[in-house]
């Protein structure tokens, strides 16, 4: 800021943009914190956060693998229902077709 002030001085062609600078210069800077234990804390709240989500993925993903095996089973018990049903229904039309022919 100081170096931008001096420049303005020593160059006064450069005053008229110097509101527009400074204006400029004080909104970039007002966006980092001048405490660097200020800047700290944010890095210690985000190392906290990135550690509870990482935690959190974990525990889903887990979750995901039960429920992905109980699917799993699910869909084995319906194919072997399904399996069973069809030899079922393959012997229900073979006595039906022998009562059939007796008839």
């Amino acid at each position: 800021m100081n170096l931008i002030l001096r420049c303005i001085h020593n160059n006064p062609d450069l005053r008229p943009e110097a509101v527009e600078i400074l204006r400029t210069v004080s909104q970039v800077a007002a966006q980092f914190p001048d405490n660097k234990g200020e800047l700290l804390q944010q890095v210690t709240s985000l190392r906290a956060d990135i550690v509870r989500l990482q935690q959190e993925h974990k525990a889903e993903i887990r979750s995901l693998r039960a429920e992905s095996e109980i699917l799993q089973l699910a869909n084995r018990s319906l194919r072997s229902d399904t399996e069973r049903l069809q030899q079922e229904n393959t012997s229900l039309r073979a006595d039906t077709d022998r009562l059939q022919q007796e008839n």
